[in-house]
């Protein structure tokens, strides 16, 4: 099955509905790094948020790294871990929810504003069912066979032919791989592939 961007759009475009103030997704987290990220959070936030690097205290960050499920930001701040979901406020973002789900070693995370009032229970289980979805949706390594991830390999940094002797195969062969690749990633040629790849990091 190939990524279908249209429905990660769409999945996108009714969050960003559900969410006045902005969310930030992370998908695929892998050594700290998601394989992709989705901001729409207002940009005078974002930039205060790096300038005055938040992300180290964070609880948003703290706990999405080390949990699954669901949490309302207001529940993190009872925790005594409030100063930076005040800061937020200032800029509107007064009212927030946090999902992540794990699959093996694959963890995906998304943090959700508004400013208007609490996300109730059912728009948090959407949320949750959102990231889920957007999870599976953005998995490479799960339409990816073995074969098709030694073919990546081999031509990320050398020609088909050359690749073709490493794999020990014919070179027709290795741009047959290349093209069931390419639909199955829905990716516009090689050089895409081994981007989609790289982000993945599976090479």
């Amino acid at each position: 099955m190939p990524i279908n961007q249209d429905t990660v759009h769409q999945e996108l475009d009714h969050l960003r509905r559900m969410c006045p103030l902005g969310y930030f997704i992370g998908l695929h987290l892998r050594y700290m790094l998601p394989c992709y990220t989705y901001n729409s959070y207002p940009d005078a936030w974002m930039s205060l948020y790096q300038r005055r690097s938040y992300i180290i205290q964070d609880p948003v960050f703290s706990w999405i790294s080390a949990k699954a499920g669901q949490v309302r930001w207001s529940d993190l701040a009872q925790e005594g871990k409030g100063e930076v979901f005040a800061q937020a406020a200032r800029f509107g973002l007064k009212y927030g929810a946090v999902v992540a789900h794990v699959d093996g070693d694959s963890r995906s995370f998304g943090s959700f504003a508004r400013d208007d009032r609490e996300f109730d229970d059912n728009e948090i289980r959407y949320l949750r069912s959102a990231i889920e979805r957007l999870h599976v949706l953005t998995d490479i390594r799960a339409k990816l066979s073995k074969s098709d991830i030694e073919t990546i390999r081999a031509v990320e940094n050398q020609s088909y032919s050359d690749a073709a002797t490493q794999l020990g195969i014919a070179e027709v062969t290795v741009k047959h791989r290349i093209g069931t690749i390419r639909r199955k990633l829905q990716a516009r040629d090689g050089k895409e592939i081994v981007f989609l790849a790289r982000e993945a990091q599976i090479i």
